[in-house]
């Protein structure tokens, strides 16, 4: 794949791929991406769309019925290469833990920037109707609230706040599901549409 770009295309993908992807490299030469999500609708009408336009593969989608989900399933060696060698991803299912932004994203324009984050939370966010004040502004990191097994680590998040930013992200957003919740529940707390 020596004409893949960092576009915001390629970035918000990037993002999904770190949120709710898993990259698979056996033995046996198999080079797999699946990326997962309840929402079909996504898989066919966001992932599948941007796959095929900005990298050039034809993905698959699978149901995971003991996951009561859905799969997009990339199978490319150079694409998983680019992911590993140059973006630091990492091969197995422990990558959410100990992966971080590639450097790429930050030294990148705006526009791939807000992309990326609006993958991250395509893949990993939620949103909830919450006001609080900070001294580092209406951005700040919080520790997740769930139920963590034993012996496994606290996971944190960021946390946006205010109806003026949490909008400007909703038009990165591509997951239907999120993306009207969040829609909905700005509506809600302003009474204004989007």
């Amino acid at each position: 794949m020596k004409n893949f770009k960092l576009t915001p295309e390629t970035s918000y993908l990037i993002a999904v791929i770190c949120g709710d992807g898993t990259i698979y490299k056996k033995e046996k030469k198999e080079y797999t991406i699946a990326i997962t999500d309840k929402d079909k609708k996504f898989h066919e009408n966001v992932l599948k769309p941007l796959i095929e336009e900005n990298l050039n593969i034809k993905p698959s989608i699978k149901p995971m019925k003991n996951r009561n989900s859905w799969a997009t399933v990339i199978r490319s060696k150079d694409f998983l290469e680019i992911l590993t060698n140059s973006f630091g991803l990492l091969i197995g299912k422990n990558k959410t833990y100990v992966g971080s932004i590639p450097s790429q994203i930050f030294d990148s324009n705006l526009e791939t920037i807000l992309w990326h984050i609006a993958g991250w939370i395509d893949s990993e966010g939620s949103s909830k109707i919450k006001t609080y004040s900070t001294k580092y502004g209406s951005t700040k990191p919080i520790l997740l609230k769930r139920k963590y097994r034993i012996n496994q680590k606290q996971r944190y998040g960021i946390s946006w706040n205010g109806i003026k930013k949490c909008s400007a992200l909703l038009n990165y957003m591509k997951h239907p599901q999120k993306r009207e919740n969040l829609k909905n529940k700005i509506f809600a707390a302003s009474g204004r549409p989007i």
